[in-house]
């Protein structure tokens, strides 16, 4: 609370300032901020209880889980075991196992998500197979590029170089 005359500070609960004996006012900084809105993915224990549903062998397969889950509205609490935490704040990488949990109420969704396989397609095996092998090629085209390139810069001046030796040599 500030006087808005001389601009003196009360603690809360006062009404008026002692001096100028004028109303109190609250100040804009001091203002109750309004709360910002939680994020729509933050799991609270309140709203369910965590339950296990696997342990990942890295930070990137855990990830991937949690990409998964957060697909489909279901928040994931990752715990990193043992230093893991600490790595990833460190390195940025974390080598140890990730625990995965999700809510109670939502653990058989998650788990038929983990254990779905996607439906093989025959056309984009063909696609795959196209790209594979316009791959190779390209690869084959390179690697012959690099092949003319070395002998141009190291073949051709080691030929002159014999030449002009055995030239020497023979007179």
């Amino acid at each position: 609370m500030v006087c808005p005359k001389c601009n003196d500070e009360y603690q809360d609960g006062f009404t008026m300032c002692g001096k100028c004996k004028v109303p109190l006012i609250v100040p804009e900084h001091e203002s109750e901020p309004e709360p910002e809105p939680e994020p729509e993915d933050t799991f609270y224990v309140t709203d369910d209880v965590p339950a296990f549903l696997c342990t990942a062998k890295n930070h990137i397969e855990a990830n991937a889980i949690e990409a998964v889950m957060k697909c489909h509205d279901i928040p994931v609490l990752l715990k990193p075991r043992d230093c893991g935490d600490i790595t990833m704040l460190y390195m940025g990488v974390s080598f140890t196992d990730t625990d995965v949990y999700v809510p109670s109420k939502l653990i058989t969704r998650a788990k038929e998500l983990l254990e779905h396989e996607p439906a093989h397609d025959n056309e984009n095996d063909a696609e795959f197979d196209e790209l594979k092998q316009s791959h190779k090629e390209n690869l084959s085209k390179k690697a012959m590029q690099l092949r003319w390139f070395f002998f141009i810069i190291w073949g051709v001046p080691i030929i002159v170089l014999l030449f002009t030796l055995l030239r020497f040599s023979i007179n």
